[in-house]
Order: structure tokens, then C-alpha cells, then sequence
């Protein structure tokens, strides 16, 4: 059988310390992701260890060590690294003697899916609460087991000192065994009573990364392992369903161990990944034709089948403030479908045995895969047990694994272990996921003096994300509309906060153009939020934006974000233009940011330039070619990532508030968000054309200009 949480810390024994996190009442209300429920909806998500607690990770003090255990996984973003830093900080112990346990629903509580930039904000800062709790605990513990009072002991790494005689004194790992101790804490809580220092570490995984040793779900080497396939249906996945199957050659090809149906696909197992693939291509199938058109004018289509979905922000009297302000400006823009694209497809190994299913993934939510494979192979979830691996970039795209459950079937079909690894037509295809296109209408009021006196937004097949929160505007109208378009929604880093911030970032510069102020004067003016100001300031001083000449064909552009009201930055980029092709290109980048706490810079500015990377990627090349019947994205020359010829020659960050006991806040997403905007106001100030469509690619840039494709 698969072990579960409460035989897990069973199995400890009596030499073992438990600290268990729980949640405060207050912050299981106020902290997305860690209150008590799934995203499915289907099981409360911190079944107690001890009974009646809600709890969301824990901390084990044995053998001479720290391990601390979250469900949150190692996507590349540097978790492992950032509660490293937190907990041997925070216990005053060794690196060495800190470990850290993610992403296996056997030791790991379920505190949530590893998505939105908010495993450093939500678990690492729970562990950093903690940590103080753990000390005084400890600290009271000692008191006792050395008759002495409290007051005359002090924590020096790892170890409880009698201050008046420091040869006096008792290890960490000696108090408390067997014990399991709840301490409460709440992730929300803004400042801690420890100033906490950032001691540059290095990658905890570094060595294993550059020498090739870390190990993901494709490297997992069971043995009798099979290899499975799915596939590749020709339509979108809601349009067509398989009418029939023929595979009576694919069947009789060398290495072809099956070939069945499964939930509606066509499953193959083979002896190896090739087998299978060669088999994949010899199967003939038909599926149900779309019964829509195939022709598909996107922004058409969205704005045409919209539906009232939801008034997220309503104050004032908008219509009145419009009809008497000085100036109304009125805007359409638009952005495009887009792919996770990860490096490393789906990938999961799964092995099937009743009541102790095993599965492999690289994932974001174990639990919820967990979720799907017993639903699939029609089991118990606490019969099945998943482990995440190193993860080759998710960005939203592996919180709902399917692949897992597809394993599991295959597994138990033919009784032994299976791997699957989509091969990238089925990444862009069979998902039938991805960022969904955006339409945002913007309608703004505005006096003389550049004062915003009211403005009305339609978001359509959106969510409305940044779009209130960094300008005050006393006549506010925002509407959100839903479409029923053939690609599905899927969370993809930055959310709805890039297509919208595009549209409102773009749509300020130009009020403050049509007013003849400079576009940082003018956001100035219309802050919500003062620290905004210092922010656009800093980013200014940073790239010398006051004194800048431009080269010819050069222009800046800013933008600003608010992500989550958490995170809060200033964009400000350089972009060339070669007019002869419409090439566009970010030359730098300044990026000023109040995050909160940064417990490893290094770590993060890693991440940040991945950020920036991936939004070059978005405002410039990434666009998922479809139609109303298909995907026709089959790799990468299909689909243009951004390659490292595409990368700002320079980027730097600059930080406010970023030191001493305020909660860490995340950076995994926010800088994604403000460079499309950024670089559609740089190059305004090149052209004086105004791009509203993202990408901007070549062909685009140069109808702007006028210029014949």
C-alpha cells in the first residue's frame, strides 16, 4: 500500500520533533491556495495529522536535522533555495542541516497549487512565522530539561546556551521527541519579529543542474517500464469526438506491446518511445468533423459571442463624468492565443498496483493529479501516491495534469509500468489550453490638466485582472464579458494581468500624448497609489531616462503593475525599429520593484530576466496559429519562443523596500506583465503609429507604417 501522511509521521518513531504549521482562522479567509479546500472541490485539502487542525505544512527536527515539507513543487523558480534560506536562517542551523521535502502527497500536506508567485509569499513566510515559535519552544523546553530559567538561555545555531556558562547547554535534536507540537501562525501577517538578511546562497540545486544529475519524470527508470502514446485527434478536443479506429497494422508493428481506447483516445503502449510513435502514425482513425466554421476572426468572434459576465468595479457616475470632461479618447486592443510551450512536454511514469498506485510527474499540484489518476483507474485517492520531480517549465500549463491519469490507465491495462511523454504536436494539440485572446474597449474622460475625471472598460473572455488598481479614477465602469471561443482558458504566467495591463498601460500613454505631457507626468497625476511614484522615479533614474537623446529609430516606453495589489513595479525599456523590415527589438530594460522581503536575490533576478524573457516572447513573436477547427502549431517553427538573439542586452532592477522583517511578496509573474505595453509606448515614440494587437511582428509593424508587406 501507499503510505499516507499520518502512517508517514507514524513511521518516525520516538526520536522525532514535529512542529505542525497551522492556519489561523483570519488567514484561512484572507490566503488563496492554503484554505482548507481543492480547487476540484472534491476532499478538504489538510486532512488532520493531529485531529481538528487545519494545518498547511510541517517541520521535522530529527537525526540532527531540519526537513521541512511543503506540496508546493520545484518548477526551476528556486523554492527549494528560498525555504533553504528561510529555515536554516530562521532555526540559526547550517545549511547542511536544513532538507527539504516537496511535492509528494505521502509526507506532504496539500497547501496548495504551485502557481501564481505565491509559494515564497504564502509557505515560505509560514515557515519563516514559524521559525520565531520553534525557537521560543525549544527555548522553554530546555528551561525545563536544564532546570533553569528561561531568561538565562539564549538559541545559538542549533543549540539552547546557558548564558552564564555556555559549556552548559543542549541540542535542538534532544528536546521533544516523539512529540507533535501545533503552532499557528498566519501567512498574511505583514511583518515578522526576526530581521531576516539575505546570504546570496547559491542554488541548492545548482550543482545538480550544470553537471545533469537532477532528475525529472522522464529520467525515472522503473523496471519493466513501458513506454504510452496518445493519439493526435485532427480537430479542436470540445468540437470532435472519435468515431472510429482501425489498427490492425499498428498493432503488428515491432515493439507494440497495445493498442486500446482510453477516455476517448487512442492509447499505445510500446517497448519504446519510438514503437510507439511509428504506431501512432500507422493507426487510422476518424473523428467527428467541427460543426462550426472554419474560418475564425478572432477579435470578431469574441466580441460578437459575448456574454455579460460580471461588473467588477462600479463608483460614480461614468456617463455623465465623460459627456462634460475636456477629452474623451476611445480604444480597442486585442492580444492573440498563446501556448505554455514548456521545454519539457507532459511527461508522467506511473505504476499501477491495487491500493498502491505510483505515479511520477513534473507537475505544479500533486494533490490534484492524485485527484485525477484515482478518478481514472477508478480507485481510492488515498491508494494512490504522486511524487513530483523536477519540473522543466510549467507556467501554468501542469496544474491539471491529464497525462498522470492517462499513465495510470495504461499501467493497469497491461500490468506494469508506463511512461508518457506527449510529444510536442500533442503539447500544442491535445492540451486544447492556452492564454486565452483578449479584447479590451477603453473609453476615458479627461480635463486639460491631464486630471482622469472617468472611464468605462469592456474586458472580453477575460478576468479583469489589473485593471483598478493603480490609477484613482472617481467615475469608474468595468464589465467583464465571457465568449465561447475553441481554445479553452488555462492559467499561463501573468493571467489575465498581461492582456489587460497591455490595453490600459497603452491606452494612458496615449491620453498623455493627446495632452502634450510626458508620459511619467501624467501617470503621476493620477496615482491610486503614492509608491508609485518612487517606483517610476527610481526605474527613470536607473535607465537615465530624463536626459536621454535618442538614436535614431530609438524610443523609451513605460508601464506600470500592480500584481494582486501585492506586487508593484515600473517599467521603463529602450526599443530600436528597423524600418526596412518592421523588426522591433528591446535594447534594455530597467525594472523598478516593491516585492517585500527578497530572500534570495539571486534567485530572483534569475527569474525576473526568465520574466522579461518570456513577455519579449509574448509582445513580439509568440502567437498560437489556429483556425475555428484546428491548432496547426506542430514545434517550435511553428511557434517562435524567443531565442537568446531576442534577449534586452541589458537589464537591470532596482528594489524598495526589500529588507529587514516585511513578508515576501513573489516576483515569479510580475515582470512578464508591463512589457508589452512598455514596448508598444517605445515604439509610438519611434513612429508615432499606435500599435493595438499583439504580437508585434514584423508584417503588423510595417502596416502601421504604411509600409507594403
Amino acid at each position: 500500500m501507499t503510505v499516507n501522511r499520518r502512517e508517514f509521521l507514524a513511521s518516525l518513531g520516538a526520536s522525532s520533533l514535529v512542529y505542525i504549521i497551522g492556519i489561523t482562522p483570519t488567514a484561512k479567509a484572507a490566503a488563496p491556495g492554503v484554505n482548507g479546500k481543492t480547487t476540484s472541490g472534491t476532499e478538504d485539502t489538510h486532512p488532520a495529522v493531529v485531529p481538528d487542525v487545519d494545518y498547511m505544512d510541517y517541520l521535522i527536527l530529527d537525526g540532527g536535522k531540519a526537513t521541512a515539507h511543503s506540496n508546493r513543487t520545484e518548477l526551476g523558480q528556486g523554492l527549494k533555495t528560498v525555504l533553504a534560506a528561510l529555515v536554516s536562517q530562521g532555526l540559526g542551523l547550517p545549511r547542511k542541516k536544513v532538507k527539504i521535502i516537496l511535492g509528494d502527497t505521502a509526507t506532504c500536506p496539500d497547501d496548495g497549487p504551485t502557481t501564481g508567485s505565491c509559494a515564497t509569499g504564502n509557505v515560505g513566510w509560514a515557515y519563516w512565522l514559524v521559525c520565531t515559535k520553534v525557537r521560543n519552544d525549544l527555548q522553554e523546553r530546555a528551561a525545563k530539561s536544564l532546570n533553569l530559567p528561561a531568561s538565562q538561555l539564549d538559541y545559538r545555531k542549533g543549540y539552547i546556551v546557558n548564558t552564564s556558562n555556555p559549556k552548559q547547554r543542549i541540542s535542538i535534536f534532544e528536546l521533544g521527541k516523539g512529540e507533535r507540537v501545533v503552532l499557528h501562525v498566519d501567512p498574511t501577517q505583514d511583518t515578522s519579529d526576526i530581521h531576516y538578511k539575505d546570504l546570496k546562497i547559491a542554488n541548492v540545486l545548482g550543482k545538480q543542474i550544470v553537471t545533469g544529475k537532477i532528475k525529472y519524470a522522464g529520467d525515472v527508470r522503473l523496471a519493466g517500464t513501458l513506454y504510452g502514446g496518445l493519439v493526435q485527434q485532427p480537430y479542436h478536443r470540445k468540437y470532435t469526438q472519435l468515431v472510429s479506429a482501425d489498427w490492425q497494422e499498428a498493432s503488428q508493428m515491432e515493439g507494440v506491446r497495445s493498442i486500446s481506447i482510453i477516455e476517448d483516445n487512442i492509447a499505445v503502449i510500446g517497448d519504446s518511445y519510438r514503437a510507439v510513435e511509428n504506431a501512432k502514425g500507422a493507426v487510422r482513425s476518424t473523428w467527428s468533423k467541427p460543426k462550426r466554421r472554419k474560418k475564425l476572426n478572432i477579435e470578431k468572434e469574441i466580441v460578437s459571442k459575448r456574454k455579460l459576465d460580471s461588473t467588477i468595479a462600479k463608483r460614480g457616475d461614468a456617463n455623465s463624468a465623460l459627456a462634460s470632461a475636456d477629452h474623451v479618447v476611445n480604444e480597442t486592443y486585442s492580444t492573440q492565443y498563446c501556448s505554455h510551450a514548456q521545454l519539457e512536454t507532459d511527461t508522467v511514469v506511473a505504476r499501477y498496483k491495487p491500493g498502491a498506485t505510483v505515479v511520477y510527474i513534473g507537475g505544479q499540484y500533486p494533490y490534484k493529479t492524485r485527484g485525477l489518476v484515482a478518478k481514472g483507474i477508478s480507485t481510492s485517492e488515498k491508494d494512490v501516491r504522486v511524487i513530483a520531480k523536477q519540473c522543466g517549465g510549467a507556467f501554468g500549463g501542469k496544474t491539471t495534469l491529464y497525462a498522470g491519469a492517462q499513465a495510470a490507465a495504461m499501467s493497469k491495462l497491461v500490468g506494469k509500468p508506463v511512461k508518457v511523454i506527449y510529444s510536442r504536436v500533442n503539447q500544442f494539440r491535445l492540451r486544447g489550453r492556452g492564454k486565452e485572446a483578449v479584447v479590451v474597449d477603453l473609453q476615458t474622460g479627461f480635463n486639460n490638466d491631464g486630471t482622469i475625471v472617468a472611464q468605462k472598460i469592456d474586458s472580453h473572455q477575460d478576468r479583469g485582472k489589473g485593471l483598478c488598481d493603480v490609477y484613482y479614477i472617481p467615475n469608474l465602469d468595468v464589465r467583464l464579458y465571457d465568449s465561447d471561443m475553441p481554445i479553452l482558458h488555462a492559467p499561463m504566467r501573468g493571467t489575465s494581468f498581461v492582456q489587460n495591463v497591455f490595453a490600459l498601460e497603452s491606452h494612458i500613454d496615449t491620453l498623455a500624448h493627446s495632452v502634450g505631457m510626458d508620459p511619467i507626468d501624467f501617470r503621476k497625476r493620477n496615482l491610486a497609489i503614492s509608491e508609485f511614484s518612487d517606483l517610476l522615479d527610481l526605474a527613470a533614474d536607473m535607465i537615465g531616462y530624463w536626459n536621454y537623446v535618442p538614436p535614431k529609430d530609438h524610443g523609451m516606453g513605460v508601464a506600470l503593475i500592480s500584481h494582486g495589489g501585492r506586487q508593484y513595479g515600473a517599467m521603463i525599456l529602450e526599443a530600436s525599429l528597423d524600418r526596412s523590415n518592421g523588426q522591433a527589438r528591446i535594447e534594455r530594460v530597467a525594472l523598478a520593484i516593491n516585492i517585500g522581503l527578497v530572500v534570495c536575490r539571486r534567485t530572483l533576478e534569475v527569474g525576473i530576466k526568465g520574466a522579461i524573457t518570456w513577455g519579449v516572447g509574448f509582445a513580439l513573436h509568440e502567437e498560437l496559429p489556429l483556425d475555428g477547427h484546428s491548432v496547426h502549431a506542430s514545434n517550435y517553427l511553428d511557434y517562435h519562443v524567443p531565442r537568446f538573439v531576442d534577449i534586452p542586452r541589458e537589464i537591470k532592477i532596482g528594489y524598495i523596500d526589500h529588507e529587514g522583517t516585511s513578508a515576501p511578496r513573489g516576483c515569479g509573474e510580475m515582470p512578464v506583465i508591463p512589457v508589452a505595453p512598455a514596448l508598444c509606448n517605445a515604439l509610438f515614440n519611434i513612429t508615432g503609429k499606435r500599435l493595438r494587437r499583439t504580437p508585434f511582428t514584423p508584417e503588423r509593424v510595417k502596416k502601421a507604417l504604411g509600409a507594403t508587406s
